[in-house]
């Protein structure tokens, strides 16, 4: 057949022989997974490529009278993409830029932010603002073109609390008249 099937690299294959004879039984079965592994004696088979590319998957089947037949087919593992960002700690009321270092070797990248306080972003790549100081966990995940997905994250970020300034004097409140002068 010429239709290739797609899987994500971290997916596992799936084989199942759907092969049929008429008279007697098929005993054996001999796969090549096209990347010289092979398992022989199992109707259905499990695989997992380690490489993205598209792989000719070979079952040769045997009937209990020795007669031989072979499927081929094309599967094509897509490669993960590799998601990763950084950030600097602020503070709070203050907006954080996030960088996204994301990469895929084919197609794009949509992206889905949870900065840790309900809040989230589809921006690839936002700037956040905290209302409230504290400690959070942002997490992005991205997902190629072709459905594969990787997650950076939870990391967590630190939004420090905004000081309060504040000024006294010996001699209290500062009241002061239009024209007043201070000195400090």
């Amino acid at each position: 057949t010429n239709e290739v099937d797609e899987l994500c690299i971290y997916e596992t294959a799936n084989f199942t022989d759907i092969s049929t004879i008429a008279a007697g039984n098929i005993v054996n079965w001999a796969w090549n997974f096209g990347d010289a592994t092979s398992q022989t004696g199992l109707r259905n088979v499990q695989k997992n490529y380690i490489l993205a590319r598209v792989y000719e998957v070979e079952l040769v089947v045997e009937s209990d009278s020795g007669c031989t037949d072979v499927a081929t087919q094309k599967i094509e593992m897509l490669p993960k993409p590799a998601v990763d960002f950084t950030f600097r700690d602020t503070c709070e009321g203050f907006g954080v830029e996030f960088a996204n270092q994301s990469t895929v070797v084919k197609g794009q990248m949509s992206f889905t932010w949870d900065f840790g306080d309900n809040n989230k972003s589809t921006l690839k790549e936002p700037t956040h603002t905290y209302a409230t100081a504290g400690n959070y966990d942002v997490t992005l995940i991205g997902i190629s073109t072709d459905g594969c997905l990787d997650t950076a994250g939870p990391k967590n970020i630190i939004i420090h609390e905004v000081p309060v300034a504040t000024i006294t004097s010996n001699i209290g409140v500062f009241e002061f008249c239009e024209g007043d002068s201070a000195v400090l």
